[in-house]
């Protein structure tokens, strides 16, 4: 069996594989005589951390929607991509900000997912 980088003929075997492909996925596969047998794929993911609106400015009027919009035009002007993640775990950032940006995002047209993220180290 071979282990290494797979092709983007050989990603579309793949099961579960993002579709479309984004342009910064690389998948590396167990490939044998049959073909692929295993692949993880991985890409990079527009992500925000953190938001933030200074403490007298919240629930002010409109500087949350105002934020995310110029921030959407930036994304568009630089086509990090069609999507953005933003994710709160149980204490971070905690409430009274977690209940803001859950308004600000909503807001702006997002909606909830439910999800579960891991933490892998790379480096030994």
């Amino acid at each position: 069996m071979d282990f290494r980088l797979l092709t983007r003929a050989e990603l579309e075997t793949v099961p579960g594989m993002s579709d479309p492909v984004p342009g910064s996925l690389f998948a590396v596969g167990a490939v044998d005589e049959q073909g692929v047998a295993a692949g993880i794929g991985v890409f990079l993911v527009m992500h925000a951390d953190p938001i933030w609106i200074r403490e007298d400015l919240r629930g002010h009027g409109k500087l949350p929607l105002r934020l995310w919009e110029a921030t959407r035009r930036e994304i568009m002007e630089r086509s990090l991509g069609p999507e953005l993640f933003v994710g709160m775990s149980e204490d971070n950032p905690g409430q009274p900000t977690e209940g803001l940006v859950e308004r600000m995002l909503m807001a702006a047209g997002g909606s909830e997912i439910k999800a579960r993220f891991f933490v892998v180290p790379v480096e030994a």
